[in-house]
């Protein structure tokens, strides 16, 4: 029973933190803000940065191979037979390995390429989060828009039945027009409801690639977003990217992902 007690304490006091470190964050965010929370709090980041210290350590124990070893050792005896006798003893030794057939020397090379693999994943990952941010902020702020037409398209709706009823009534349409607009209402009602579920999952998504609680209460404001492209900004883009093969040739050689590929296959070859 104190078990139990302790357990029930412990999770209402992780839920209790949990909760605290969700309030001070804000209730309308723009897409800047939403990147820069999930640059900070993304698992997927946090996994790598954890994987870049821990290759980061193999370096220096890598390079801690060339260094000299070194023990200490102290031992102390008393024995009671016949007159009381104590020994001591202490021992100091090191050791230099000089030359073990250059098996450091590609220990310390994997290592590196390892580090650096790691790293440019981890650099990947970063640029990687920022596009998926963007991608579901976008998806959010679309379906947001239709929301706001489905729940207009309801209002129209509603006022039409209104209409059609009142004629029903004084008898200048039958009432087969009444149950069709009765009919179209209840669609227009279940593609509102369609709709909403569609942005609530959408949110979800948004909120958990940024590390955030899937079910807080957010907006997110599309004003941060531009609302139309010019002919400047298609000759920039065209500028900067250039033809196709020069796109591909720039993915090739500036992409982290390939580049961590390269250095993870030298660091296979070090082995």
């Amino acid at each position: 029973m104190k078990y139990k007690i302790l357990i029930s304490v412990g999770l209402f006091l992780i839920f209790v933190d949990f909760g605290f470190a969700q309030n001070d964050i804000k209730k309308v965010m723009n897409l800047k803000e939403c990147i820069e929370i999930a640059l900070q709090k993304n698992y997927d980041i946090q996994t790598n940065d954890a994987q870049v210290a821990a290759a980061g350590a193999g370096l220096t124990s890598a390079f801690g191979q060339y260094l000299p070893t070194m023990g200490f050792d102290m031992s102390y005896n008393k024995t009671f037979k016949d007159n009381v006798k104590s020994n001591y003893s202490m021992g100091l030794g090191a050791n230099w390995k000089i030359f073990d057939g250059f098996a450091r020397e590609a220990n310390y090379a994997m290592s590196q390429e390892n580090l650096n693999s790691i790293s440019y994943y981890n650099r990947y990952s970063l640029e990687y989060v920022k596009l998926i941010v963007m991608q579901r902020y976008i998806d959010v702020v679309r379906k947001v828009q239709i929301v706001k037409i489905r729940r207009e398209n309801l209002q129209l709706g509603k006022k039409e039945l209104e209409r059609i009823q009142a004629m029903y009534e004084v008898g200048t349409v039958p009432i087969t027009a009444l149950y069709s607009q009765e009919a179209d209402l209840g669609n227009r009602e279940f593609d509102l409801v369609y709709s909403e579920n569609d942005l609530n999952l959408a949110k979800s998504n948004l909120l958990t690639v940024m590390g955030l609680n899937p079910v807080l209460e957010i907006e997110f404001t599309d004003a941060s977003l531009p609302t139309d492209v010019n002919e400047n900004d298609i000759a920039q883009f065209r500028q900067e990217t250039g033809s196709l093969q020069q796109s591909i040739s720039k993915a090739l050689n500036n992409r982290f992902d390939i580049q961590a590929a390269d250095a993870n296959i030298n660091s296979s070859k070090e082995n």
